[in-house]
């Protein structure tokens, strides 16, 4: 690996007229981890490989509490992530551009609501299903962090709702992606108690 290895066989101690004897040292190179790769599916970007822990940048500066392997963007621009491995060795990935749409514009199986929004200590969401179906709901910070995730299997067609409890979220703005068979619609929501 490129660097610089400083190799130390053996050393002694001196101080005030004594000298130890000569002890050997050994030192222990880690190997650095391949540059981590950035994939996207819908509006999720996943880092490649798994197994590490995760830091995702946005145009070069760090994004707080985005540690996950995913993250959501919320603006355009250029992400990067590190990942560290169990030895404190790093590797960044080249920039990723992602192109923000707001509310998400793939096709999923209908309409989906939200309401009331803004939201006090839940919110009801909607949606009209074509066919029976597989679904997710999850909240997301600002920063693209997941804060819920709750989901639903063999969905029958037709008008699904559900209520979600957000008394535990602080007041702000979050962002709901439904993700149904794979496809996804995403809009944002408000929770102010005020």
């Amino acid at each position: 690996n490129p660097g610089y290895y400083y190799f130390f066989y053996n050393w002694e101690v001196q101080t005030q007229g004594c000298t130890s004897s000569r002890v050997p040292v050994i030192g222990t190179i880690f190997s650095i981890p391949a540059n981590p790769t950035i994939t996207q599916s819908g509006v999720t970007l996943t880092a490649n490989p798994s197994g590490f822990t995760y830091q995702w940048y946005f145009a070069g500066n760090i994004i707080n509490g985005a540690n996950s392997q995913t993250y959501s963007p919320t603006q355009t621009g250029n992400y990067t992530v590190e990942i560290k491995d169990a030895n404190g060795c790093t590797a960044v990935s080249v920039n990723y551009y992602f192109t923000y749409t707001g509310i998400n514009n793939i096709s999923a199986s209908g309409n989906f609501n939200l309401f009331p929004n803004p939201a006090i200590n839940t919110v009801a969401v909607e949606v009209y299903l074509i066919s029976k179906s597989d679904l997710s709901i999850e909240i997301a910070d600002v920063l693209g962090k997941q804060v819920m995730i709750q989901s639903y299997k063999n969905s029958m067609p037709g008008k699904f709702n559900t209520t979600i409890d957000v008394q535990n979220l602080n007041e702000g703005v979050y962002f709901v992606k439904i993700n149904i068979e794979g496809k996804q619609k995403m809009q944002k929501l408000i929770i102010n108690r005020n």
